[in-house]
C-alpha cells in the first residue's frame, strides 16, 4: 500500500518549492505511515509514501535510473504480477538487476529529523556504461523493472504489464512526465492542472492539499454528488479542476501539454467456446489469478462471506496454500452486535452467512475469526471513513470495511476478496429483472426527482440533475463495443455489462483500495484480472446464465469444488447493521450539522426536506 504524489512546472524552480509535494504525500499518509521520500529537479518534484506489506524498507522511492544522458525516476503504487517475467525477458535482452545500496536525489524520511542528499553508489550499466542508482537498501523491486522496461520498449511497456498499479515516470532529459493506470483502475491515480503546470496524486485529497489548489464543487461536482453518487463519470474527479486518469490509460506531459492515451479496453468478438469448454477455461483464469495473487511474505487471508465468490477465493487459497506448504489460511468474517436481534430478511439478504461461512470454514480448514462490530464503533468511524474516501460514499458499508480492514491487519498485511465476480458474471438483480434490466438509465439508479428534492433550492435552479444522469448515461452507451449482428437482449444485455463495470465496478473497487488503505491492509480481489475480463466479456449471456441461474457458468466451473448447498446459494451482499439505534445516532447528528447555519451542508441541501 502506498501513494505517489508530485509536479510538474515549467515555469517554476520546484527545487525550493518541495515543501508542497511533501504536503500533497503528507495528506495521504493513511495509504503510507512508514517511510516517505522526495525526488527534486528543476521543473518536477515526484513523491511517494509507503506502508511496506512486510518490510517497510523494502521498495523505498522515489527511484532513479541513470543511463549516459538519461535520468529517469519512478513513483509507483501497487503490485506487478508478472514482475519475475518481465525481469528474465530484460535480463536475456542484456539488463541486469544487481542489488544496490541507498540512493535518490534527495529522500525525504519521516523518521529523519531533516531532509538530506543520500550519497549514491553507482555501478556500469550493461548496455550503456551509464549509471544506476537505486533508492533504499538492498532489495529487487516493481519499480526498477518498470524502468528497465521503459527504457527497453519505451511507451508501449504498458502492453506488457499485468497487475494492479499507478506511477509516474519523469524523464529528465526529456521534460516529460508520464502517468499509467493499471487496466481495471485498481490503483487510483488523479490530476489536475495548475498554472502552467500539472499536479498529480493517488487521491484527490493529495491535489487538494497543494497550497494553491481549493476544495470546491462546481454545478457539475454538484451533479455528480447528488445525481450519481457513489458512482462518479469515469475520468471526473468531482472537486473543480480535478480529473482522474481513467482504468487502462496513461497520461503523458510535456511543454506542448497533456496527452491522454488509451492502451486497454474490452474488445467485442464472438466467443467460439462449447459452455463445458467456456468452464474450463473460467476455472483455469480464477485459479490462475488466485495464485498469483497469494502473497510470498505475508500470512495469507481471504474475506469469507459465504457466498459463491468469496467461498470461491478461500478454497482455492487454501488449496495452493497447502502445495506450497504454507499451512492453514485465516478466513474473516463480519458480524454487527445486535443482529440476531434486529436482523430482518429481505430480497438482497435472505438470511445471515454464518452457516455458510462455517461449512466453507470447515472444508478450507481455515483458521475463522469472527469480527463483531459494535454499532457505537460502527457510527464513530464514519468520519474516519468519509476522510479516507475524498466524498460522500456508502455511508456504514464503508466504516464497516474500515474497522474489518483494521482486525485482518492484526495478523495479514494482504487480504483476498470475492469481489468483482457479480460484475463479471452477471450477478446483479438487475441482469435478472426485466424492469431493471430494460430501464432506461443506469439499472441502479434511484429518482433523479427523488434526488433533485434534497437539493438547496438556489441549486435546483441551477443543477438539473435528471438531465446531467441521461447526458453521461448516453455517452457511455455511446462507447459500448458492440459486437456486428448483435441486437435485441443480447445487446442490451452487453450494454448492461458495460454500465456495471464501467461505472458500479469502479465504486467497490475505490472503497476496497481507500478503506483497506485506511485500515493499513491491501485487499486484493482475485476476480479483477484483466485476462478473465477479456474472456467472460464476449460469453453469451445464456452460457453466463448457464441453468437459468445467475453466475450459473461460475457456479459450473467450480462444481465439486463447492459445498452443493453453497454452490446454489443466492447471492447476499456485504453484511450491514439492522439496529435501530444507528439510525438514530444518524439522524441526531445530521440534524446538529443542519442546525448550524455556518454548515457548508446548508449551502448544497435543503434543510427542511
Amino acid at each position: 500500500m502506498s501513494a505517489i504524489a508530485g509536479w510538474v512546472d515549467w515555469e517554476s524552480d520546484l527545487t525550493r518549492c518541495s515543501a508542497a509535494v511533501q504536503r500533497m504525500n503528507d495528506a495521504m499518509k493513511g495509504q503510507g505511515p512508514h517511510a516517505s521520500g522526495l525526488s527534486m529537479y528543476r521543473h518536477a518534484v515526484i513523491g511517494h509514501a509507503r506502508l511496506a506489506a512486510a518490510d517497510p524498507e523494502r521498495g523505498r522511492q522515489p527511484a532513479t535510473l541513470e543511463l549516459g544522458s538519461r535520468t529517469l525516476a519512478i513513483v509507483y503504487s501497487g503490485h506487478l504480477l508478472n514482475a519475475s517475467e518481465l525481469r528474465s525477458e530484460l535480463e536475456v535482452r542484456g539488463h541486469s538487476f544487481r542489488e544496490y545500496p541507498s540512493t535518490g536525489p534527495v529522500l525525504r524520511d519521516q523518521s529523519s529529523e531533516k531532509d538530506a542528499p543520500i550519497e549514491r553508489s553507482s555501478d556500469e550499466h550493461p548496455l550503456t556504461g551509464g549509471t544506476v542508482r537505486e533508492p533504499s537498501l538492498r532489495r529487487r523491486s516493481d519499480e526498477e523493472v518498470l524502468l528497465h522496461a521503459f527504457i527497453e520498449w519505451g511507451r508501449d511497456f504498458v502492453h506488457k504489464l499485468d497487475g494492479f498499479y499507478a506511477f509516474a515516470i519523469w524523464s529528465e532529459d526529456e521534460q516529460r512526465l508520464l502517468l499509467c493506470r493499471d487496466r481495471l483502475g485498481v490503483k487510483p491515480l488523479f490530476y489536475a492542472h495548475l498554472g502552467n503546470g500539472l499536479l498529480f496524486a493517488s487521491e484527490p485529497k493529495g491535489l487538494l492539499s497543494h497550497p494553491d489548489m481549493r476544495a470546491e464543487l462546481d454545478h457539475e461536482g454538484v451533479a455528480e454528488v447528488f445525481g450519481l453518487g457513489p458512482g462518479r463519470t469515469p475520468g471526473h474527479g468531482v472537486y473543480k479542476g480535478v480529473r482522474e486518469v481513467r482504468p487502462g490509460f496513461c497520461l503523458e506531459y510535456d511543454r506542448a501539454g497533456a496527452r491522454l492515451k488509451r492502451y486497454w479496453k474490452l474488445v467485442s468478438k464472438p466467443h467460439l467456446d462449447d459452455p463445458e469448454t467456456t468452464a474450463e477455461k473460467i476455472r483455469f483464469l480464477v485459479e490462475d489469478s488466485v495464485r498469483r495473487q497469494i502473497p510470498a511474505d505475508s500470512p495469507v487471508s481471504v474475506m469469507l462471506s459465504g457466498g459463491l465468490d468469496s467461498s470461491i477465493v478461500t478454497l482455492l487459497a487454501a488449496s495452493e496454500l497447502e502445495k506450497q506448504g504454507r499451512g492453514r489460511p485465516h478466513t474473516y468474517s463480519v458480524e454487527y452486535e445486535g443482529n440476531d436481534r434486529h436482523f430482518i430478511r429481505n430480497d438482497f439478504q435472505p438470511d445471515l452467512d454464518s452457516p455458510w461461512i462455517e461449512q466453507v470454514s470447515r472444508d478450507a480448514n481455515s483458521c475463522h475469526h469472527v469480527v463483531t462490530l459494535s454499532t457505537d464503533d460502527l457510527f464513530g468511524s464514519l468520519t474516519d471513513a468519509l476522510i479516507a474516501r475524498d466524498m460522500p460514499g456508502m455511508a456504514d458499508v464503508d466504516s464497516s470495511l474500515l474497522l474489518f480492514s483494521r482486525e485482518i491487519r492484526k495478523c495479514s498485511a494482504v487480504a483476498l476478496s470475492g469481489e468483482c465476480a457479480d460484475e463479471f458474471f452477471g450477478g446483479y438483480p438487475w441482469f435478472h429483472r426485466s424492469e431493471m434490466l430494460n430501464a432506461d438509465t443506469f439499472p441502479w439508479s434511484r429518482s433523479a426527482s427523488m434526488r433533485t428534492s434534497l437539493l438547496h433550492p438556489d441549486l435546483r435552479e441551477v443543477v438539473d440533475l435528471e438531465h446531467y444522469v441521461e447526458r453521461r448515461y448516453r455517452e457511455t452507451l455511446e462507447e459500448v463495443p458492440r459486437l456486428i449482428g448483435e441486437g435485441g437482449l443480447s445487446a442490451r444485455i452487453r450494454e448492461v455489462f458495460y454500465l456495471t463495470i464501467n461505472w458500479f465496478m469502479p465504486v467497490l473497487i475505490d472503497r476496497n483500495d481507500r478503506m483497506g488503505s485506511a485500515g493499513g491492509l491491501q485487499i486484493r480481489a482475485p476476480y479483477c484480472d484483466h485476462r478473465l475480463a477479456e474472456y467472460v466479456w464476449n460469453v453469451p449471456w445464456e452460457t453466463k446464465a448457464h441453468g437459468g441461474l445467475p453466475k450459473g457458468i461460475l457456479r459450473k466451473a467450480f462444481a465439486g469444488v463447492l459445498p452443493e448447498a453453497v454452490l446454489a446459494r443466492r447471492k447476499s451482499p456485504f453484511p450491514k447493521t439492522y439496529d435501530p439505534h444507528y439510525y438514530a445516532l444518524c439522524k441526531e447528528t445530521l440534524l446538529e450539522i443542519l442546525s448550524d447555519k455556518s454548515s457548508p451542508l446548508n449551502s448544497l441541501v435543503d434543510s427542511g426536506f
